[in-house]
């Protein structure tokens, strides 16, 4: 794996945080930001793509009728639990 130096400032709370939970790893801090930092952006492209995905199917009118959307999860734990609703083309 191919690396490059990558330097940003950060809050001295946040600094702090990062030098007692190396300690307590015993892992370096560099390791620590990686990891964070990876984390994040995978959790984050994750969200965004999902995100282009509703907004698209919203553009060819794919979704769930409010209705349906609003009465799914307030079913959930009762004797008349409703099924998962599936999107389909509105218009």
């Amino acid at each position: 794996m191919s690396t490059t130096l990558f330097s940003f400032r950060i809050d001295t709370a946040l600094k702090t945080k990062l030098d007692a939970l190396a300690v307590a790893t015993k892992r370096s801090k560099s390791f620590l930001a990686v990891e964070a930092l990876e984390n994040y952006l995978e959790r984050e492209s994750w969200h965004v793509a999902h995100v282009q995905k509703a907004i698209d199917a919203m553009k060819d009118d794919v979704g769930v009728p409010h209705e349906e959307g609003e009465a799914w999860p307030a079913s959930l734990g009762t004797k008349n639990e409703l099924p998962t609703p599936k999107a389909r083309k509105l218009r």
